[in-house]
């Protein structure tokens, strides 16, 4: 049956579609094979087995009429064929229809329809009685307007055969972008010709569901009489209203069926999604979050993370801290990880001696909700602000919105050396307005690279979402030295305000100095977290923190080269990049620098105008660096003088939502090398992450230093 219309021809396929293996009538018996409905395939709805354990059939007629009928509780099925003024031909093609000669009536519960079209009769045998006793034909027409077509026999040994599987799968509440109960078709073969399966597909793909990978038993089989296989089939809505078919492809095709695909109250999925957050959580000279005291070689202190500070008890996968050494008695690092867990040969921050500094650490939670903090050597005291959290479960138990991030091509929104030709002083800070348009409302929060430079002694600059004339900041995002050069990647909620000319209102966020020196400062916006980014934007999923890059053992590169030298072109691995990565979430360190230096890593873009680390000779740092990736997993790297040795350590990546067939049916990735012509339609040409770097950035409107909220 090809049918364009599902509810019309539901009653039919109910009650007729499949083909029936039933017990002969008893004139007949010893006459030929069973007596048998088959019907063909169907755009609407396959078919349904008429077992001969449930149901009766029975052939009756005359030599004008002929009558097969399958009588069982759901509902009688009956189709007849009848020839008005002559007999009934015992072969040829004959028409059929309200027009013709001959009619040939089919009836169900709920439907009832008159056959246009085709009876080819291969054979139609009367007994002495003028009784049907042998009959095998094939129907091809119209029921009702839609497409159909039958096998009839009854005792005959004209060979007939078709494949028979479940009317529709219905999924109830499914989640968006998910892999939503992965159930087994099963499909059966019925008749002495049962047709070759070629394939099993979705049709349309990419669609709303998937056939699991691995769990196809059916391709490339010719099943036997009521021998059957199964394809297991997944429900992965790509929108909110998921309908498609599941394709049995045949061989021969006049034989390929189809199974209708359909779900009901699709669920919003928030797995993956950001939620800004501010507010000191843990100090160790204070006892805030854990115990009071410094840290002191090879020691830990865990900090609970969830229950407290406005985040759920449970449903949390990773929380964004910008974590502050001060006071170290010796040259060392500290690595977050998830408490409970082995801790990882990966840094977030590495220091020497009397280093205070800072850096934004994404750090998976673990046992109760807890991340763990393990210093190497010496001594030191450990600062966290809680910038935001990540959501494990498709709806966290808060009063906001998540958000999706969305990375950009790295745009300078402020730089003091050129647009106030001033440093920013002691006591004040700067608004920054970021207009982008009819989207700028849905903007949560931003990730940007806050550099400090030119200082006339030693402070800090906070980045924080409130106006800080209204309060002044406690919190720390970059700590700077006089005359040097600090930077610190950092994700700063934002919030709606208008500028200083009166236009907006913009998202906007702050970068204030409360300290007593003066400093220039430099701000590059490398993404943004985006509201209503289902469509277009990527979700975090959390990993143990990797060691993906060090050159001092030669993992991933020998080196990092300087320029004007080509970058290093370096291949995420397996494990940790996959078909629809995006973007990786780490720590980029650089190694006993030669000279003062910096490094500049990016995906599939021109290289960036900005650094992600700024380095001084024989001083060992690290900064955050979100970096995104190309179609084949692949990053660049670039040193600008001397040599550096460097590591990459990565604690998340960001994904495509929703997720590509392949991923979602559970297909391994492939190897690097075929990885960017076998990745999903949507990531496979550059130029279709456009969409990912929507909406642009139409301008800033920065107004002149403001002072500060008077502590």
């Amino acid at each position: 049956m090809r049918m364009r219309a599902f509810a019309t021809i539901t009653a039919l396929c109910l009650t007729l579609a499949g083909l029936v293996a039933i017990e002969p009538p008893a004139h007949a018996a010893g006459a030929g094979p069973t007596t048998a409905i088959v019907t063909g395939p169907s755009d609407a709805a396959p078919s349904h087995v008429w077992d001969p354990d449930n149901a009766n059939m029975r052939m009756t007629g005359s030599l004008f009429s002929l009558e097969i009928a399958g009588y069982r509780p759901l509902g009688n099925a009956v189709v007849s064929l009848s020839s008005q003024g002559t007999q009934l031909p015992t072969s040829g093609v004959i028409s059929v229809g309200s027009q013709e000669a001959q009619m040939l009536n089919v009836s169900a519960p709920g439907l009832l329809c008159l056959i246009e079209g085709e009876v080819t009769i291969h054979e139609l045998v009367f007994d002495a009685s003028s009784q049907p006793s042998s009959f095998a034909a094939d129907v091809a027409g119209t029921c009702n307007g839609y497409s159909i077509t039958l096998q009839l026999r009854g005792q005959s040994t004209v060979e007939y055969g078709g494949l028979d599987f479940p009317r529709w799968e219905l999924w109830s509440e499914p989640l968006f972008g998910t892999a939503n109960d992965p159930r087994p078709v099963m499909v059966t073969g019925h008749g002495t010709k049962v047709p070759q399966i070629v394939t099993a597909r979705i049709d349309p793909s990419p669609g709303d569901f998937v056939v699991m990978h691995g769990a196809n038993t059916c391709a490339g089989r010719t099943l036997g009489h009521m021998e059957s296989c199964s394809v297991t089939v997944a429900c992965t809505p790509r929108d909110f209203l998921p309908e498609s078919r599941l394709v049995v492809e045949t061989q021969p095709a006049e034989a390929t069926t189809s199974l209708h695909l359909s779900a009901t109250g699709v669920r919003q999925n928030g797995t993956g999604q950001f939620f800004s957050r501010s507010g000191r959580v843990m100090d160790t000279r204070s006892g805030l979050g854990v115990r009071k005291g410094v840290v002191g070689p090879k020691g830990v202190v865990t900090l609970k993370v969830t229950g407290k500070n406005d985040i759920p008890t449970s449903g949390v996968s990773a929380a964004v801290f910008n974590v502050t050494v001060t006071g170290a008695t010796a040259s060392s690092f500290v690595t977050a990880y998830p408490a409970g867990a082995t801790r990882p040969t990966a840094s977030n921050i590495n220091f020497p001696a009397g280093f205070t500094g800072s850096n934004l650490v994404t750090v998976p939670l673990g046992a109760n909700g807890s991340a763990s903090f393990f210093n190497n050597t010496g001594s030191t005291h450990l600062i966290a602000d809680l910038v935001g959290i990540y959501s494990g479960v498709p709806i966290l138990e808060v009063s906001e919105l998540g958000a999706d991030y969305t990375p950009t091509v790295p745009e300078r929104v402020l730089d003091s050396r050129s647009d106030w030709g001033v440093r920013l002083g002691p006591g004040y800070y700067a608004s920054i307005p970021l207009d982008y348009g009819s989207f700028s409302s849905d903007i949560t929060a931003f990730v940007v690279n806050v550099t400090a430079t030119g200082g006339t002694g030693s402070g800090f600059l906070s980045a924080v979402s409130f106006d800080p004339a209204d309060s002044a900041p406690t919190t720390s995002t970059v700590n700077y030295v006089k005359g040097g050069t600090a930077a610190t990647l950092t994700t700063v909620g934002s919030s709606l305000a208008y500028a200083d000319d009166g236009s907006g209102p913009y998202p906007t966020f702050y970068v204030a100095n409360s300290t007593s020196a003066s400093v220039h400062v430099i701000v590059d916006v490398v993404g943004f977290y985006f509201r209503e980014g289902a469509e277009t934007g990527l979700r975090f999923r959390s990993l143990a923190p990797t060691r993906i890059l060090d050159t001092r053992s030669d993992l991933a590169a020998a080196a990092i080269p300087t320029a004007p030298a080509a970058p290093a072109v370096i291949t995420a691995p397996l494990s940790v990049a996959g078909w629809d990565t995006y973007a990786l979430a780490g720590n980029l360190t650089g190694v006993a620098p030669s000279a003062s230096t910096y490094l500049r890593m990016w995906g599939p873009d021109p290289m960036p105008g900005i650094s992600n680390l700024n380095l001084a000779p024989g001083v060992t740092r690290a900064n955050a660096a979100f970096s995104e990736v190309d179609n084949a997993n692949v990053y660049r790297l670039i040193n600008a003088k001397g040599t550096v040795e460097v590591l990459y350590d990565v604690s998340g990546t960001f994904e495509l939502f929703p997720g590509s067939p392949q991923q979602l049916a559970g297909v391994p990735v492939p190897t690097s090398t075929s990885l960017l012509s076998r990745r999903s339609a949507a990531s496979a040409d550059l130029s279709q992450r456009a969409p990912l770097r929507l909406p642009q950035l139409k301008g800033t409107s920065l107004g002149a230093p403001r002072p500060l909220a008077t502590p």
